[in-house]
């Protein structure tokens, strides 16, 4: 058990981990303000190329499913607490529900559509 455990907490650490850069974007897009078109080393877009460029079909998606996945692994951690299940995995339910939890934000704070 405590080797589930330990590989739960390892798995939070890293999903926490590779949050850490969207947040210091989003502080700088906070700061600075969205660029109003793409920029990189093969030139620069034109307002009319970025205005027509979306994202939004698979945004909906990844939102839909990861409030879906959030919601599934609540409701097992819930059912886990109450003592409906079989399994013995509390601490792990709760530590998906802390993956989810971070996915879900960090899906949310990247998403400008």
């Amino acid at each position: 058990m405590k080797l589930e455990l330990l590989l739960g907490a390892a798995g939070v650490g890293v999903i926490f981990s590779c949050t850490i850069s969207s947040l210091s974007s989003l502080l700088r897009t906070r700061k600075c303000g969205l660029p109003q078109v793409y920029v990189d080393e093969d030139g620069i877009s034109t307002e009319e190329l970025t205005t027509k460029f979306t994202t939004k079909t698979p945004k909906i998606a990844i939102g839909i499913l990861s409030c879906l996945g959030l919601a599934v692994a609540t409701s097992l951690a819930i059912l886990g607490t109450l003592g409906r299940t079989d399994d013995s995995l509390f601490i792990e339910d709760w530590l998906n529900v802390g993956s989810w939890v971070d996915f879900t934000v960090h899906f949310r704070k990247r998403n400008i559509c």
